[in-house]
Parts: C-alpha cells; structure tokens; sequence
C-alpha cells in the first residue's frame, strides 16, 4: 500500500469478501491479545517518543548534506535520500526491558528501523481494538485523532460504558462512510482502571495526528 492513504487503504478492505477469511484458535487470540497488550500499554511510550527523536536526525542529516527542505510535511524523495544518512554514527536505543530483563527491541539504526517499530505498534492497536470492540480492519483504519470517545453511566450510576464515534463504509459507493458507535468496553464507576481498548485508539490516534503533521498523509 505504498503510497496510497489510510483512506484508500480502508476503501480496499471494505471490499474485501469476509467469508475468506478464518478465525483463528481460542488459544492464539489470547495469546495475541496479551502481546498486543503489553506493546500498547508498555511500549508505546517510548515509541511514541521515538518520533521526534527520528525527526531531529532527520534534520540533522539534512543541514549537515545541505538538502533542500521547505517546511511542513516531509517530502517522500527526501525521506528516501536520507533514509541512510540521517542515523550515520548514531543509533536511537530504547530502554525499556522485556520479562527476561533485556531492552525489548534493538536500537533504531535508520528510518526503516523506525517505520517498522511503528508498524508493530499498529498492529497491537489494531489486535485490541478489533478484539474488544468488533471494528473491522478498514474501519480500525478510518480512526484519526478527530473521533470523539464518550463515556456514559448506567442509569444506577454503577456501571460505565466507553464507546467511540466514527465512520463505517456499509456499501461500496459510500466514500465517506456514515457516523457509527462502538461499545469499546464497560467497567465499574469505581475503578480507575483504563480498558485496554480505549489505551489502542488513544495511542492510534497520536499515532495518526504525528503522521499527518510531519509526513503528510
């Protein structure tokens, strides 16, 4: 899907036939499911913040090999020339450890080290989201961070329900998809405990807010 938008991306799998897919086992959802947890809730942080790390080695490579750069958005051509240069004799090292007390991931060493970790962070989001809530893929992608999450209280005041407000493409010739709600998740008034699902769009929607901001699309 390289370089076409999120939008035209979700417009390519609200095509898509579900029947061809499978479910997976019980014992593999779980297992996802627990990974993507600990990448979202553990992780993201840091790799959050990678991205103004990565954003001043770009600028870095750019002054130091006098390339031309106007200002907003990354240009993709750019991007591409500086892909090797921007990390020469430096690496981004992350510092969080794993269950065996080793750094989770190794060092980001170029922009393509950076891009993938992004892609993992995605991905969890997505597993999460789909697993607690029912969105499907495409409309997992139409999320930016304009969606509104609201919280209502049951009629006892005991109970809260978190749904997110956004758009889903029914038919084909819906472009634009039409306003829908999603019951994320419900917990107790009492607890302060944040679902694990509402986590993945807050962290899909800074996600998608930086993206746009720095590289366009």
């Amino acid at each position: 899907f390289a370089g076409r938008t999120p939008d035209d991306v979700a417009d390519f799998y609200s095509r898509r036939d579900s029947k061809h897919y499978q479910p997976l086992p019980k014992a593999v959802v779980e297992c996802l499911l627990l990974t993507a947890r600990d990448i979202v809730l553990k992780y993201s942080p840091e790799i959050l913040s990678m991205g103004d790390k990565v954003l001043s080695a770009l600028e870095r490579a750019a002054h130091k090999y006098n390339a031309q750069r106007s200002s907003g958005p990354w240009d993709d051509q750019l991007l591409y020339r500086l892909r090797r240069r921007s990390f020469r004799n430096s690496k981004l090292c992350f510092a969080t450890s794993d269950a065996n007390g080793k750094t989770w991931r190794p060092p980001i060493t170029g922009i393509t080290d950076y891009l993938e970790v992004r892609e993992l962070l995605l991905g969890a989001c997505a597993a999460l989201i789909q697993g607690f809530t029912g969105m499907r893929l495409h409309e997992i992608l139409l999320l930016n961070e304009g969606n509104e999450i609201v919280v209502e209280t049951s009629e006892d005041d005991e109970w809260e329900v978190t749904k997110v407000v956004s758009r889903s493409k029914k038919v084909e010739n819906a472009r634009d998809g039409s306003l829908h709600q999603w019951v994320i998740a419900g917990k107790p008034v009492a607890s302060d405990l944040t679902p694990w699902a509402v986590e993945a769009i807050k962290v899909l929607q800074n996600m998608r807010k930086f993206k746009r901001t720095n590289f366009g699309t």
